[in-house]
């Protein structure tokens, strides 16, 4: 069982690169402070999604960002925090750090923040959801800067930087001057397919999984042998022979024969 939330405050602590804020996450987690939560999020998804609900990012500055989360049983206690988890951010290279210390400053970041989702669902075309260790979420970052380069797709990132979820859209929009631009179709199709199959390759060569949060459903089951490896897939087939040896629940899902 856990105690009950006291106080809470958000911070937003903006760096010049993906490196340098991954960086800043360790010593966070594994220091005093202890956040409730810790994300990283992109300059574009942000002033995309702050521009369609007529807000302003609290940052004007910074190409990345740490959203961090804190509780305390008191004011004192959640001052002393802030000012630690800020201390951190800027020894790592964090341009400055806005503590939103009142309840309208953290209300205003966080709903930029959960709208995100809405602002890039109409023209999304399949989220990822790979889940890396916490040391390699900087480089999975900049091995999807790579690919969006190579296909022309935009790919706006960003995730749980305490437990290494990555959340990539792929997109059949480009984004331009804070507004997104629908691409036709025979330009995004086939090349989100394949945008898929480098970011998987790349998130299981770094030692993570295909998906840390939405399951592996139709979409990712090609991909699953991959991930799991062959014995353990294996033994869930073996399992689902047990409950349904003539394979007549759900048949043809996940495993194509009994």
């Amino acid at each position: 069982m856990l105690p009950p939330l006291g106080a809470t405050r958000t911070l937003v602590i903006p760096f010049n690169d993906i490196d340098s804020a991954i960086s800043a996450v360790p010593p966070l987690l594994g220091g005093p402070v202890q956040p409730l939560a810790v994300e990283f999020i992109g300059r574009e998804v942000i002033d995309l999604t702050a521009r369609r609900l007529n807000k302003a990012w609290p940052c004007s500055i910074g190409r990345t960002f740490l959203l961090v989360i804190l509780d305390a049983p008191d004011s004192d206690a959640l001052d002393k925090l802030s000012q630690d988890a800020a201390e951190v951010g800027l020894a790592h290279g964090a341009l400055e750090v806005f503590i939103a210390d009142t309840d309208r400053r953290q209300e205003h970041v966080l709903e930029i923040r959960s709208k995100i989702y809405e602002a890039l669902k109409s023209q999304t075309v399949e989220i990822l959801d790979i889940s890396l260790p916490l040391s390699e979420i900087a480089g999975h970052v900049r091995r999807i800067a790579e690919v969006e380069r190579a296909h022309g797709l935009w790919l706006p990132t960003f995730g749980h930087a305490g437990d290494g979820n990555v959340h990539t859209h792929i997109m059949k929009a480009r984004y331009e001057s804070g507004e997104l631009v629908a691409l036709p179709e025979e330009a995004w199709r086939t090349r989100a397919e394949q945008v898929s199959r480098e970011l998987y390759a790349d998130g299981l060569a770094r030692g993570g999984v295909i998906s840390g949060e939405h399951g592996i459903g139709l979409v990712k089951k090609p991909y699953l042998e991959a991930s799991l490896g062959r014995t353990q897939v294996e033994l869930m087939r073996g399992i689902k022979r047990v409950f349904d040896p003539r394979g007549v629940l759900n048949p043809g899902k996940i495993f194509d024969e009994p």
